[in-house]
């Protein structure tokens, strides 16, 4: 028998593994609950007794490693944020990072040798070769990666790490891809792809459960090779949604931009303009249609229409760098 503590456990991975490992009658499962509203994303079979409260401190870890005494720990913990403004860095830093390090400095404490399987994200290998910190996101990851393998080295303990691209399955409540599609095709609603070209790679939930069980019963755990990929299909977004189409046997309806097009677009666009004898004097930028299909005008600093004159980009090719927003130009020509 394992006693199995999880981190996460109330992310969509968190519950569908913690319902796979009760499933078996034969573990012991934990959860650190960090928020207690999360509570009802927990799966069903644990034991309240089992749930462990995290305050930040590292007595509430010291508290759960002494009563649980883990012979395996699986690290789903994990925030990403799309703004890193300070106000999201500092919960990004101690999801990511901070608590894992906490977590296996109670671990040395305590003289814990135990196998600790930890979730990292595709964007850590963006590029070939050695690690790569793509983002904010990445960064964090790859530091708590680094830090696990000196403590592994330093208190013995086996670990691993999982690389996933993306999950989907089932009661999935995240505001990922295909939730969204699934959402807009029962309500009729238009569908917006601003890079429908992007290959993706998306694993079905039970696969990715799978993947933990057999890191753990097939002791793939060694101090050479200590990072697998958890890998499904790899689509573009464009093939991904025909593959859609076909399964629901009715088109949808799609907005479709390339961003990466709209620099050879807009200078295109103007030349041919100037070959028929109009003069290029405004560019315009209209934020993408949303998924309910409305439009809104903005200026290039994200201020109001009514101040666009003081903002205008006269035929220069540049992008409004808005985090978290895509735009479409409109262009006013004069003969």
């Amino acid at each position: 028998m394992d006693n199995i503590l999880i981190t996460g456990a109330s992310s969509f991975l968190g519950n569908r593994l913690s319902k796979a490992l009760l499933s078996t009658k034969t573990n012991q499962v934990h959860a650190i609950i960090r928020d207690q509203t999360l509570e009802t994303r927990l799966a069903d079979g644990f034991l309240k007794s089992n749930f462990h409260a995290y305050d930040g401190t590292l007595n509430s870890l010291r508290k759960t490693i002494d009563h649980v005494q883990p012979t395996l720990i699986y690290n789903l913990s994990s925030l990403y944020m799309r703004d890193t403004s300070s106000e999201n860095i500092e919960a990004m830093v101690e999801s990511n990072f901070l608590f894992g390090l906490k977590l296996l400095e109670v671990l040395k404490e305590r003289d814990i040798k135990c196998n600790f399987i930890n979730f990292g994200t595709y964007s850590q290998y963006f590029s070939e070769g050695d690690n790569y910190s793509f983002n904010m996101y990445s960064g964090l990851k790859n530091s708590f990666t680094e830090a696990l393998n000196l403590y592994s080295e330093d208190i013995g303990l086996n670990n691993t790490n999982l690389i996933l691209y993306d999950s989907y399955g089932p009661g999935d409540w995240r505001p990922k891809l295909l939730p969204l599609v699934r959402q807009a095709i029962l309500q009729n609603n238009r569908i917006s792809l601003s890079e429908p070209d992007i290959i993706i790679d998306i694993t079905h939930i039970d696969d990715v459960v799978n993947a933990c069980i057999l890191a753990k019963e097939k002791q793939i755990l060694t101090a050479s090779e200590n990072v697998f990929c958890v890998s499904g299909e790899r689509y573009k977004i464009s093939q991904l949604m025909e593959l859609i189409e076909k399964i629901v046997g009715k088109k949808l309806a799609l907005n479709v931009a390339n961003t990466k097009q709209y620099k050879t677009f807009e200078e295109d666009t103007v030349q041919l303009a100037l070959d028929v004898g109009f003069k290029h004097t405004d560019t315009w930028w209209l934020s993408l249609s949303t998924q309910q299909g409305g439009s809104s005008t903005t200026t290039l600093d994200g201020e109001s229409v009514d101040k666009k004159q003081e903002n205008r980009y006269l035929g220069k090719f540049e992008r409004p760098n808005l985090s978290g927003r895509k735009f479409e130009p409109t262009f006013i020509f004069t003969k």
